[in-house]
Protein backbone atom coordinates (compact mmCIF):
# COMPACT_ATOMS: atom_id res chain seq x y z
CA UNK A 1 0.00 0.00 0.00
CA UNK A 2 1.45 3.49 -0.44
CA UNK A 3 2.44 5.16 2.26
CA UNK A 4 0.52 7.64 4.08
CA UNK A 5 -3.25 6.39 1.82
CA UNK A 6 -6.34 6.38 3.79
CA UNK A 7 -8.47 3.36 3.02
CA UNK A 8 -12.35 3.26 3.51
CA UNK A 9 -14.59 1.06 2.75
CA UNK A 10 -15.36 2.43 -1.22
CA UNK A 11 -11.39 0.31 -1.42
CA UNK A 12 -12.14 -2.52 -0.46
CA UNK A 13 -14.01 -5.54 -2.84
CA UNK A 14 -14.57 -8.98 -1.80
CA UNK A 15 -14.01 -11.33 -5.13
CA UNK A 16 -16.98 -13.39 -5.93
CA UNK A 17 -19.27 -11.47 -3.18
CA UNK A 18 -22.18 -8.66 -4.20
CA UNK A 19 -22.30 -5.88 -1.42
CA UNK A 20 -24.46 -3.36 -1.43
CA UNK A 21 -22.40 -2.25 2.08
CA UNK A 22 -20.45 -3.88 3.68
CA UNK A 23 -20.86 -3.03 7.93
CA UNK A 24 -17.79 -4.78 9.24
CA UNK A 25 -14.39 -6.03 9.04
CA UNK A 26 -12.07 -7.26 10.92
CA UNK A 27 -8.55 -9.40 10.17
CA UNK A 28 -6.31 -11.08 13.25
CA UNK A 29 -2.94 -12.43 12.61
CA UNK A 30 -0.58 -13.64 15.16
CA UNK A 31 2.22 -15.92 14.91
CA UNK A 32 1.89 -19.43 15.49
CA UNK A 33 -1.42 -18.97 14.21
CA UNK A 34 -4.04 -19.01 12.00
CA UNK A 35 -5.16 -15.54 10.21
CA UNK A 36 -8.72 -15.31 10.63
CA UNK A 37 -11.64 -12.52 8.81
CA UNK A 38 -14.84 -11.36 9.91
CA UNK A 39 -17.15 -9.88 7.39
CA UNK A 40 -20.76 -7.98 7.56
CA UNK A 41 -22.05 -6.63 5.42
CA UNK A 42 -26.07 -5.81 3.23
CA UNK A 43 -26.59 -8.03 -0.03
CA UNK A 44 -28.87 -7.50 -2.50
CA UNK A 45 -32.47 -9.23 -2.33
CA UNK A 46 -31.57 -11.28 -6.07
CA UNK A 47 -28.10 -12.25 -4.29
CA UNK A 48 -30.14 -13.48 -0.51
CA UNK A 49 -29.38 -17.59 -1.15
CA UNK A 50 -26.87 -18.11 -3.48
CA UNK A 51 -24.16 -17.82 -0.97
CA UNK A 52 -25.24 -19.76 1.39
CA UNK A 53 -25.99 -22.87 -1.08
CA UNK A 54 -23.01 -22.58 -2.94
CA UNK A 55 -20.45 -22.69 -0.12
CA UNK A 56 -19.14 -25.88 0.75
CA UNK A 57 -15.59 -26.68 2.71
CA UNK A 58 -13.53 -25.82 -0.64
CA UNK A 59 -15.08 -22.51 -0.74
CA UNK A 60 -12.71 -19.67 -0.94
CA UNK A 61 -12.59 -15.90 0.80
CA UNK A 62 -10.51 -12.61 -1.32
CA UNK A 63 -10.48 -10.03 0.47
CA UNK A 64 -9.00 -6.84 -1.99
CA UNK A 65 -8.19 -3.63 -1.41
CA UNK A 66 -7.48 -0.91 -4.24
CA UNK A 67 -4.68 1.73 -3.92
CA UNK A 68 -3.72 3.85 -7.00
CA UNK A 69 -4.17 1.87 -9.95
CA UNK A 70 -3.34 -1.33 -8.00
CA UNK A 71 -5.11 -4.13 -5.95
CA UNK A 72 -3.41 -5.94 -3.51
CA UNK A 73 -4.99 -8.54 -1.39
CA UNK A 74 -5.80 -7.87 2.44
CA UNK A 75 -6.77 -11.50 2.87
CA UNK A 76 -7.35 -14.92 1.14
CA UNK A 77 -8.28 -17.69 2.67
CA UNK A 78 -10.84 -20.28 3.55
CA UNK A 79 -14.93 -19.77 4.17
CA UNK A 80 -15.23 -21.60 7.90
CA UNK A 81 -18.48 -20.10 8.54
CA UNK A 82 -21.59 -18.26 6.40
CA UNK A 83 -24.59 -16.99 7.77
CA UNK A 84 -27.23 -15.20 6.26
CA UNK A 85 -30.21 -13.02 8.51
CA UNK A 86 -33.09 -11.63 7.24
CA UNK A 87 -34.58 -9.00 8.95
CA UNK A 88 -37.25 -5.71 7.74
CA UNK A 89 -36.97 -7.34 4.32
CA UNK A 90 -32.83 -6.97 4.51
CA UNK A 91 -30.57 -9.39 4.07
CA UNK A 92 -26.89 -9.55 6.03
CA UNK A 93 -24.80 -11.85 5.52
CA UNK A 94 -21.84 -12.46 7.79
CA UNK A 95 -18.66 -14.13 6.53
CA UNK A 96 -15.75 -15.95 8.79
CA UNK A 97 -12.41 -16.90 7.22
CA UNK A 98 -9.55 -18.56 8.15
CA UNK A 99 -6.35 -18.63 6.30
CA UNK A 100 -5.78 -22.31 4.24
CA UNK A 101 -3.10 -23.01 6.77
CA UNK A 102 -5.80 -24.13 8.89
CA UNK A 103 -5.58 -27.39 6.46
CA UNK A 104 -2.44 -28.27 8.19
CA UNK A 105 -4.49 -28.35 11.00
CA UNK A 106 -7.22 -30.77 10.58
CA UNK A 107 -6.07 -34.83 10.58
CA UNK A 108 -4.21 -35.75 13.54
CA UNK A 109 -1.35 -38.04 13.04
CA UNK A 110 1.38 -40.38 14.04
CA UNK A 111 4.50 -40.85 12.82
CA UNK A 112 8.38 -40.64 13.27
CA UNK A 113 11.54 -38.55 12.00
CA UNK A 114 14.80 -40.49 12.63
CA UNK A 115 16.90 -39.16 10.37
CA UNK A 116 18.75 -36.51 12.93
CA UNK A 117 21.03 -35.34 9.56
CA UNK A 118 17.63 -33.61 7.87
CA UNK A 119 17.33 -30.22 8.98
CA UNK A 120 14.53 -28.28 10.06
CA UNK A 121 13.74 -26.54 6.61
CA UNK A 122 13.77 -30.26 5.10
CA UNK A 123 11.40 -31.68 7.76
CA UNK A 124 8.77 -28.10 7.21
CA UNK A 125 8.72 -29.32 3.13
CA UNK A 126 8.38 -33.37 3.95
CA UNK A 127 5.18 -32.47 5.86
CA UNK A 128 3.75 -30.30 3.40
CA UNK A 129 4.60 -32.54 0.42
CA UNK A 130 1.76 -34.22 0.29
CA UNK A 131 -0.94 -30.84 -0.03
CA UNK A 132 -1.57 -29.68 -2.84
CA UNK A 133 -0.62 -25.99 -3.41
CA UNK A 134 1.24 -25.56 -0.39
CA UNK A 135 4.56 -23.89 0.34
CA UNK A 136 6.63 -22.62 3.05
CA UNK A 137 9.57 -20.26 2.87
CA UNK A 138 12.34 -21.29 5.62
CA UNK A 139 13.52 -18.29 7.42
CA UNK A 140 15.27 -19.81 10.28
CA UNK A 141 18.91 -20.90 10.91
CA UNK A 142 19.85 -24.22 8.68
CA UNK A 143 20.10 -26.69 11.45
CA UNK A 144 19.64 -30.11 11.69
CA UNK A 145 17.40 -31.98 13.98
CA UNK A 146 19.65 -33.96 15.68
CA UNK A 147 17.82 -36.36 17.76
CA UNK A 148 14.15 -38.37 17.37
CA UNK A 149 11.54 -36.48 16.60
CA UNK A 150 7.43 -37.99 16.81
CA UNK A 151 4.54 -36.65 16.04
CA UNK A 152 1.91 -38.38 18.27
CA UNK A 153 -1.50 -37.64 17.68
CA UNK A 154 -0.71 -33.73 16.37
CA UNK A 155 -2.22 -32.03 13.60
CA UNK A 156 0.63 -30.95 10.85
CA UNK A 157 0.52 -27.95 12.27
CA UNK A 158 0.36 -28.35 15.62
CA UNK A 159 3.42 -30.26 14.75
CA UNK A 160 5.45 -27.90 12.87
CA UNK A 161 4.69 -25.60 15.54
CA UNK A 162 6.59 -27.82 18.53
CA UNK A 163 9.41 -28.40 16.21
CA UNK A 164 9.59 -23.93 15.25
CA UNK A 165 9.81 -24.03 18.79
CA UNK A 166 12.90 -26.44 19.24
CA UNK A 167 14.67 -23.66 17.44
CA UNK A 168 12.97 -20.99 19.42
CA UNK A 169 11.51 -19.31 16.67
CA UNK A 170 7.62 -19.34 14.68
CA UNK A 171 5.48 -19.77 12.17
CA UNK A 172 3.63 -17.28 10.56
CA UNK A 173 0.55 -17.96 8.34
CA UNK A 174 0.78 -16.08 4.96
CA UNK A 175 -2.77 -14.97 3.93
CA UNK A 176 -2.00 -12.17 1.56
CA UNK A 177 -0.55 -14.11 -1.13
CA UNK A 178 -2.41 -13.74 -4.43
CA UNK A 179 -1.57 -17.48 -5.37
CA UNK A 180 -3.65 -20.14 -4.11
CA UNK A 181 -3.28 -22.41 -1.51
CA UNK A 182 -1.26 -23.20 1.57
CA UNK A 183 1.29 -20.50 2.03
CA UNK A 184 3.32 -20.17 5.52
CA UNK A 185 6.71 -18.58 7.17
CA UNK A 186 8.68 -20.91 9.08
CA UNK A 187 10.78 -17.87 11.09
CA UNK A 188 10.86 -14.61 10.80
CA UNK A 189 11.01 -13.08 7.48
CA UNK A 190 13.91 -10.64 7.34
CA UNK A 191 13.24 -8.42 4.92
CA UNK A 192 13.28 -4.76 3.88
CA UNK A 193 12.41 -1.91 6.47
CA UNK A 194 9.65 0.17 6.44
CA UNK A 195 9.28 3.46 8.86
CA UNK A 196 6.40 3.91 11.03
CA UNK A 197 5.61 7.51 12.44
CA UNK A 198 3.14 7.04 15.28
CA UNK A 199 2.91 9.54 18.54
CA UNK A 200 0.12 7.77 20.12
CA UNK A 201 1.43 4.10 21.42
CA UNK A 202 2.05 2.21 24.39
CA UNK A 203 4.95 0.91 26.06
CA UNK A 204 5.32 -2.65 27.65
CA UNK A 205 7.98 -4.70 29.35
CA UNK A 206 7.58 -8.11 30.70
CA UNK A 207 9.80 -8.60 33.32
CA UNK A 208 8.75 -12.10 34.43
CA UNK A 209 8.99 -13.18 31.13
CA UNK A 210 12.57 -11.94 30.48
CA UNK A 211 13.83 -13.80 33.52
CA UNK A 212 12.53 -16.98 32.76
CA UNK A 213 13.45 -17.15 29.16
CA UNK A 214 17.07 -15.96 30.31
CA UNK A 215 17.61 -18.27 33.13
CA UNK A 216 16.50 -21.10 30.76
CA UNK A 217 16.84 -20.60 26.82
CA UNK A 218 19.21 -17.82 26.12
CA UNK A 219 21.55 -16.23 28.07
CA UNK A 220 22.48 -13.39 25.21
CA UNK A 221 19.04 -11.33 25.57
CA UNK A 222 18.55 -8.34 27.32
CA UNK A 223 15.34 -6.44 28.92
CA UNK A 224 15.39 -4.34 25.88
CA UNK A 225 14.15 -7.91 24.08
CA UNK A 226 10.92 -7.84 26.00
CA UNK A 227 9.62 -3.94 25.46
CA UNK A 228 7.12 -4.35 23.33
CA UNK A 229 4.95 -1.47 21.67
CA UNK A 230 1.42 -0.98 21.06
CA UNK A 231 0.45 1.45 18.11
CA UNK A 232 -2.16 2.20 15.98
CA UNK A 233 -1.61 3.22 12.13
CA UNK A 234 -3.29 3.45 8.90
CA UNK A 235 -0.76 1.78 6.71
CA UNK A 236 -1.14 -1.94 6.14
CA UNK A 237 1.51 -4.32 7.89
CA UNK A 238 1.44 -8.05 8.08
CA UNK A 239 3.03 -10.39 10.94
CA UNK A 240 6.87 -10.47 10.40
CA UNK A 241 6.93 -7.28 8.39
CA UNK A 242 10.23 -4.75 9.50
CA UNK A 243 9.82 -1.69 10.84
CA UNK A 244 11.52 1.41 12.13
CA UNK A 245 10.43 3.34 14.78
CA UNK A 246 11.70 5.08 17.17
CA UNK A 247 14.86 4.72 15.70
CA UNK A 248 14.95 0.88 16.40
CA UNK A 249 14.98 -2.25 14.15
CA UNK A 250 11.50 -4.26 15.44
CA UNK A 251 9.11 -6.85 13.94
CA UNK A 252 5.59 -6.77 13.84
CA UNK A 253 4.34 -9.55 15.89
CA UNK A 254 0.66 -9.37 15.60
CA UNK A 255 -1.91 -7.67 13.85
CA UNK A 256 -5.63 -6.42 14.05
CA UNK A 257 -7.27 -4.45 10.93
CA UNK A 258 -10.70 -3.01 11.20
CA UNK A 259 -13.00 -0.35 10.51
CA UNK A 260 -12.95 2.45 12.54
CA UNK A 261 -15.36 5.67 11.54
CA UNK A 262 -14.91 4.39 8.27
CA UNK A 263 -11.48 4.38 8.36
CA UNK A 264 -9.25 1.20 8.21
CA UNK A 265 -6.74 0.81 10.93
CA UNK A 266 -4.23 -1.47 11.73
CA UNK A 267 -3.47 -2.24 15.51
CA UNK A 268 0.15 -3.88 15.64
CA UNK A 269 2.35 -5.04 18.37
CA UNK A 270 6.05 -4.69 17.28
CA UNK A 271 9.11 -6.04 19.42
CA UNK A 272 12.79 -6.86 18.30
CA UNK A 273 13.51 -10.04 17.19
CA UNK A 274 14.70 -11.91 20.28
CA UNK A 275 10.84 -10.51 21.33
CA UNK A 276 9.26 -13.13 19.16
CA UNK A 277 12.13 -16.06 20.70
CA UNK A 278 9.79 -19.16 21.61
CA UNK A 279 10.38 -21.41 24.13
CA UNK A 280 10.24 -24.65 23.68
CA UNK A 281 6.40 -26.27 23.53
CA UNK A 282 5.71 -29.77 24.23
CA UNK A 283 3.39 -32.47 23.67
CA UNK A 284 1.85 -33.71 26.77
CA UNK A 285 0.41 -36.82 24.63
CA UNK A 286 3.84 -38.48 25.12
CA UNK A 287 3.93 -39.12 28.64
CA UNK A 288 3.89 -42.34 29.96
CA UNK A 289 3.63 -43.19 25.52
CA UNK A 290 5.00 -46.53 24.42
CA UNK A 291 5.12 -47.36 21.27
CA UNK A 292 6.06 -50.75 19.58
CA UNK A 293 8.64 -51.27 17.03
CA UNK A 294 10.85 -54.58 15.27
CA UNK A 295 14.63 -53.76 16.03
CA UNK A 296 16.51 -53.31 13.15
CA UNK A 297 20.10 -53.26 14.12
CA UNK A 298 21.85 -53.65 17.64
CA UNK A 299 24.78 -51.77 18.30
CA UNK A 300 26.90 -52.13 21.73
CA UNK A 301 23.78 -51.14 24.28
CA UNK A 302 21.57 -49.52 21.78
CA UNK A 303 19.63 -50.56 19.43
CA UNK A 304 17.81 -49.02 15.73
CA UNK A 305 14.21 -49.66 15.44
CA UNK A 306 11.03 -49.40 12.83
CA UNK A 307 8.02 -47.92 14.89
CA UNK A 308 5.11 -49.56 13.81
CA UNK A 309 3.32 -46.03 13.21
CA UNK A 310 6.19 -45.74 10.37
CA UNK A 311 4.95 -47.53 6.96
CA UNK A 312 8.39 -47.42 6.31
CA UNK A 313 12.23 -47.35 7.95
CA UNK A 314 15.57 -46.98 6.01
CA UNK A 315 18.15 -48.79 8.56
CA UNK A 316 20.77 -45.96 7.26
CA UNK A 317 18.79 -43.04 8.47
CA UNK A 318 17.14 -44.53 11.87
CA UNK A 319 18.25 -43.36 15.26
CA UNK A 320 20.23 -45.31 17.56
CA UNK A 321 17.74 -46.03 20.53
CA UNK A 322 19.38 -46.47 24.00
CA UNK A 323 18.38 -50.00 25.22
CA UNK A 324 17.66 -50.36 29.13
CA UNK A 325 18.47 -53.86 30.83
CA UNK A 326 17.36 -54.93 34.55
CA UNK A 327 20.75 -53.60 35.79
CA UNK A 328 23.58 -51.16 34.26
CA UNK A 329 26.54 -50.06 35.84
CA UNK A 330 29.04 -47.31 34.36
CA UNK A 331 32.38 -49.88 35.35
CA UNK A 332 31.15 -53.11 33.18
CA UNK A 333 29.15 -54.47 36.32
CA UNK A 334 25.57 -55.49 35.64
CA UNK A 335 23.47 -57.41 32.90
CA UNK A 336 24.26 -56.96 29.28
CA UNK A 337 21.38 -58.70 27.10
CA UNK A 338 20.52 -57.06 24.50
CA UNK A 339 17.61 -57.77 22.11
CA UNK A 340 17.75 -59.53 18.41
CA UNK A 341 16.94 -58.04 15.15
CA UNK A 342 13.73 -58.64 14.13
CA UNK A 343 12.33 -58.52 17.87
CA UNK A 344 9.59 -56.44 18.81
CA UNK A 345 10.60 -53.78 21.72
CA UNK A 346 9.13 -51.12 23.20
CA UNK A 347 9.92 -47.43 22.60
CA UNK A 348 9.35 -45.32 25.93
CA UNK A 349 9.11 -41.77 26.29
CA UNK A 350 9.43 -41.03 30.27
CA UNK A 351 8.41 -37.15 30.02
CA UNK A 352 7.32 -35.16 27.20
CA UNK A 353 10.97 -34.66 25.70
CA UNK A 354 11.50 -37.22 22.81
CA UNK A 355 15.59 -36.81 23.41
CA UNK A 356 14.70 -38.76 26.82
CA UNK A 357 13.16 -41.49 25.04
CA UNK A 358 14.79 -44.94 25.19
CA UNK A 359 14.10 -48.82 24.54
CA UNK A 360 12.75 -50.49 27.55
CA UNK A 361 12.18 -54.01 27.15
CA UNK A 362 11.22 -57.21 24.24
CA UNK A 363 8.42 -58.78 23.75
CA UNK A 364 8.31 -62.39 23.02
CA UNK A 365 6.52 -63.38 19.55
CA UNK A 366 4.36 -66.72 20.42
CA UNK A 367 5.57 -68.98 17.72
CA UNK A 368 3.15 -72.15 17.10
CA UNK A 369 4.60 -75.39 18.89
CA UNK A 370 7.09 -73.24 20.96
CA UNK A 371 6.36 -75.13 24.76
CA UNK A 372 9.45 -73.12 26.21
CA UNK A 373 6.89 -70.80 27.96
CA UNK A 374 4.06 -73.40 28.83
CA UNK A 375 5.34 -73.70 32.45
CA UNK A 376 5.57 -70.23 34.78
CA UNK A 377 7.88 -72.12 37.50
CA UNK A 378 10.37 -72.59 35.05
CA UNK A 379 12.32 -70.02 33.86
CA UNK A 380 14.92 -69.25 31.19
CA UNK A 381 17.59 -66.90 30.20
CA UNK A 382 18.36 -68.31 26.25
CA UNK A 383 20.53 -67.42 23.39
CA UNK A 384 19.53 -67.68 19.83
CA UNK A 385 22.85 -69.63 19.40
CA UNK A 386 20.82 -72.61 21.85
CA UNK A 387 22.73 -71.46 25.11
CA UNK A 388 20.49 -71.23 27.80
CA UNK A 389 20.46 -70.83 31.74
CA UNK A 390 17.09 -72.94 32.98
CA UNK A 391 16.03 -72.66 36.63
CA UNK A 392 13.37 -75.31 37.25
CA UNK A 393 11.66 -76.23 40.71
CA UNK A 394 14.54 -79.01 41.43
CA UNK A 395 17.52 -78.27 39.28
CA UNK A 396 19.10 -75.79 37.32
CA UNK A 397 20.55 -76.74 34.08
CA UNK A 398 23.32 -74.60 32.01
CA UNK A 399 23.35 -76.00 28.59
CA UNK A 400 25.57 -75.63 25.37
CA UNK A 401 23.92 -77.90 23.52
CA UNK A 402 20.47 -79.46 23.91
CA UNK A 403 20.62 -82.49 25.56
CA UNK A 404 24.43 -83.24 24.45
CA UNK A 405 26.45 -80.39 26.84
CA UNK A 406 25.26 -79.51 29.87
CA UNK A 407 25.63 -79.21 33.50
CA UNK A 408 22.65 -80.38 35.74
CA UNK A 409 22.50 -79.53 39.43
CA UNK A 410 19.18 -81.04 40.90
CA UNK A 411 17.96 -81.34 44.50
CA UNK A 412 17.94 -84.90 44.97
CA UNK A 413 20.70 -86.58 42.39
CA UNK A 414 23.34 -83.72 42.82
CA UNK A 415 25.32 -82.54 39.93
CA UNK A 416 26.05 -84.17 36.37
CA UNK A 417 28.30 -82.93 33.83
CA UNK A 418 27.45 -84.32 30.62
CA UNK A 419 29.34 -83.98 27.35
CA UNK A 420 29.74 -85.00 24.01
CA UNK A 421 32.89 -83.67 23.51
CA UNK A 422 35.91 -83.19 26.25
CA UNK A 423 35.14 -82.23 29.40
CA UNK A 424 38.56 -80.48 31.06
CA UNK A 425 39.29 -79.48 34.58
CA UNK A 426 42.25 -76.91 35.03
CA UNK A 427 43.68 -75.49 37.97
CA UNK A 428 46.86 -73.13 38.09
CA UNK A 429 47.37 -74.02 42.26
CA UNK A 430 45.52 -76.51 44.40
CA UNK A 431 42.74 -79.23 43.53
CA UNK A 432 41.07 -81.22 46.01
CA UNK A 433 38.60 -83.62 45.52
CA UNK A 434 36.79 -85.23 48.54
CA UNK A 435 34.09 -88.07 48.59
CA UNK A 436 31.79 -88.94 51.41
CA UNK A 437 30.88 -92.44 50.49
CA UNK A 438 31.95 -94.23 47.03
CA UNK A 439 33.58 -92.80 43.58
CA UNK A 440 33.86 -94.61 40.39
CA UNK A 441 35.72 -93.90 37.59
CA UNK A 442 34.83 -95.68 34.22
CA UNK A 443 36.97 -95.54 31.55
CA UNK A 444 36.10 -97.11 28.05
CA UNK A 445 39.81 -97.09 26.62
CA UNK A 446 42.65 -95.71 28.72
CA UNK A 447 43.35 -93.69 31.74
CA UNK A 448 46.61 -91.96 32.24
CA UNK A 449 47.84 -90.38 35.70
CA UNK A 450 50.28 -88.14 34.93
CA UNK A 451 52.36 -86.41 38.37
CA UNK A 452 54.95 -83.69 37.78
CA UNK A 453 56.65 -84.73 41.10
CA UNK A 454 55.16 -87.10 43.56
CA UNK A 455 52.19 -89.66 43.04
CA UNK A 456 50.89 -90.84 46.00
CA UNK A 457 47.86 -93.97 46.46
CA UNK A 458 46.71 -94.56 50.29
CA UNK A 459 44.43 -96.68 51.96
CA UNK A 460 44.01 -97.25 55.46
CA UNK A 461 47.80 -98.04 56.49
CA UNK A 462 48.94 -99.08 52.76
CA UNK A 463 50.19 -96.53 50.15
CA UNK A 464 51.89 -96.35 46.75
CA UNK A 465 54.20 -93.44 46.79
CA UNK A 466 55.75 -93.22 43.47
CA UNK A 467 58.60 -90.25 42.62
CA UNK A 468 62.14 -91.42 41.72
CA UNK A 469 61.46 -94.65 43.35
CA UNK A 470 58.40 -96.70 43.82
CA UNK A 471 57.78 -97.41 47.41
CA UNK A 472 54.76 -100.30 48.38
CA UNK A 473 53.78 -100.06 51.94
CA UNK A 474 51.20 -102.67 53.51
CA UNK A 475 50.64 -105.35 56.18
CA UNK A 476 51.57 -107.97 53.24
CA UNK A 477 52.74 -106.80 49.72
CA UNK A 478 51.66 -109.36 46.86
CA UNK A 479 53.87 -108.91 43.12
CA UNK A 480 53.06 -111.28 40.37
Amino acid sequence: MGEGQVLTYENIRVKDFEFKQIYKIEIRKEVNEHDTLYLYGLLSEEKKDNYIKSTNEKSEINVIYKHTDNEETLFKGLISEINLTVAQQCYYLEIKGISCTSLLDVKRTCRSFQDISMTYEELAKEIIKDYEQADVKYNADKEELEHLLVQYGETDWEFLKRAASKINTVLVSNSTHPDEGIRFHFGIEKGSTREIEEFNYTIRKRIRSFNKMKENYAEDISHRDFEYYDLQSTEIFDVGNKVKFMEQDLYVQSVYIHMEDGILKGEYKLSSINGIFQEKLTNQNLIGLSLAGKVLEVKEDKVKVHLDIDEEQDKSKAVLLPYSTGYTAANNTGIYIMPEVDDIVYLYFPDDNEENAFIKCSIRQELKGGDKVSDPDVKYIRTNFGKEIRLSRHDIIISSLDDEIYIRINDEDGIEIISSENVRISAKKNMDINVGANMAINVGANLAINAGKDLSIKCRNSNIKMGQDIDLKGKKVNIN
